[in-house]
């Protein structure tokens, strides 16, 4: 292991992704503990890796705001590319394995902060396109900040994944973004909304054994109710959480400032700004590791649209018509599905080489990677996101 990079004293490895490592270190200039992300060598000679890795930090530099990680430096060192950012040694995704279901206070301040970070974001013409548990972040007085810019895109910029394919974390992406189509910060307000679900039930809403089962249910099915989990929630957050879940971008809150200022209507005692230490929360379980980001190829996507399409054709026809269109669909899909992963080539074992999947498979593109778990970044292991018991669709209230 390194042991400095510039004025950079490594103390310990906190994470690893596919794009970078990330180490907990001294700043021997200013004398504070740092969060410093390497780009993986053998990825600096690849434009697209070094092209998205300082896309990361130019964004997350551009996007000021006390509720958004600073970024101290971005240098090379020799053949070191690094990012240098504010470390913070708990997330999110910790305070949800420790508490389950979170105080509803706490869930809406939370809520605020993230919002006015998006916001912020907004303004700069930044979607953040991966919020999630894991890259919020808890500071010591219980301030949220929001962290890895790693897939974000500026709108004015070019896309940084193939055209028709995905780039996300399918637990919590938004309908349009699992369908390849263009987004913007009210993409990121579904997101968000998941992530406020999560808070309140203790699991996320939509959850299958493959990532893209999970993308056609947030494509086509209504959520649980969050009054059959959270008999506490009140009626006008449940609401709040509904609309931002919205299937349709139009129907959800327009911009992160819009849920801000809903959140305090109908919460005028919750707090945008940190107002104390955070309490302690139980241990997070040891099996809790990031939800896995993935690119879907466009095949899934094109699958899925169809799907939505057949659903809405079947809605009024005789139950007959529709029982054999659905097994038709889902035939064809698993056969298209299974004849892919056939045909697909397997993953080098080369170890300086960075692993190649076939089409279909879970890639760790790096994103995550500075996601404090605890000691560690939570994100270090590929385990399942908490699912909720099996339930018939049912729409959410309000």
């Amino acid at each position: 292991m390194q042991q400095s990079v510039g004025h950079y004293e490594i103390i310990e490895r906190i994470a690893s992704g596919g794009q970078a490592t990330v180490f907990q270190a001294y700043d021997t200039s200013t004398g504070r503990i740092v969060a410093l992300k390497l780009l993986h060598p053998h990825l600096a000679e690849n434009d697209a890796y070094l092209t998205r890795f300082l896309r990361e930090a130019r964004l997350a530099a551009e996007v000021t705001h006390p509720n958004v990680v600073r970024i101290f430096e971005v240098g090379r060192e020799a053949d070191s590319h690094f990012i240098a950012m504010e470390y913070l040694p708990r997330s999110l995704a910790d305070l949800i394995q420790g508490h389950r279901q979170m105080p509803i206070g706490r869930v809406v301040d939370i809520a605020r902060q993230i919002a006015g970070a998006l916001e912020a974001a907004r303004t700069k013409g930044v979607v953040h396109r991966d919020i999630k548990p894991p890259n919020v972040l808890i500071g010591p007085n219980a301030e949220a900040k929001l962290t890895d810019f790693g897939i974000s895109r500026a709108i004015e910029d070019v896309p940084i994944t193939r055209t028709g394919s995905v780039l996300g974390t399918p637990q919590y992406m938004s309908p349009e973004q699992a369908q390849g189509e263009p987004v913007d910060s009210r993409s990121d307000i579904y997101s968000l909304g998941v992530m406020l679900y999560e808070m309140l039930a203790g699991a996320v809403p939509f959850a299958a054994e493959t990532p893209f089962e999970v993308i056609r249910k947030h494509i086509n099915e209504r959520a649980r109710p969050l009054r059959q989990l959270r008999s506490d929630a009140p009626v006008a957050l449940q609401r709040i959480v509904s609309r931002c879940m919205a299937k349709v971008p139009a129907r959800r809150y327009q911009t992160p400032a819009d849920l801000d200022a809903a959140l305090a209507r109908a919460f005028p005692d919750s707090n945008a700004v940190p107002t104390g230490p955070e309490p302690v929360a139980g241990p997070a379980d040891e099996d809790s590791g990031k939800t896995l980001t993935i690119e879907v190829p466009p095949v899934f996507v094109a699958a899925a649209r169809r799907w939505r399409r057949a659903a809405s054709w079947m809605r009024g026809r005789p139950l007959w018509v529709a029982s054999i269109a659905a097994t038709t669909i889902v035939l064809s899909v698993g056969a298209l599905a299974g004849a892919l992963f056939l045909a697909s080539d397997p993953p080098t074992d080369a170890p300086d080489a960075p692993a190649t999947l076939p089409p279909g498979r879970i890639a760790d593109d790096g994103g995550g990677d500075n996601t404090p778990s605890g000691p560690v970044l939570a994100g270090l292991q590929p385990t399942p996101t908490p699912s909720l018991p099996p339930e018939p669709p049912a729409a959410f209230d309000g």
